[in-house]
């Protein structure tokens, strides 16, 4: 039962992360979907200090 559970999830995650693989690859020639991508990055690591440093 808990080896299904955990196999059903490995599957999505497996499956969520070819999805985003084909995904980038299909992109990796636009400039600007690696702006993008920078963009987010950079926006949830500010967002990740700045609330650890209020704590």
């Amino acid at each position: 039962m808990i080896l299904s559970i955990f196999t059903d999830l490995w599957d999505k995650i497996t499956q969520l992360s070819d999805k985003f693989y084909k995904f980038v690859m299909d992109n990796y020639t636009e400039p600007f979907f690696w702006i993008i991508i920078f963009g987010i990055l950079l926006a949830v690591a500010y967002y990740a200090i700045s609330s650890l440093s209020n704590k």
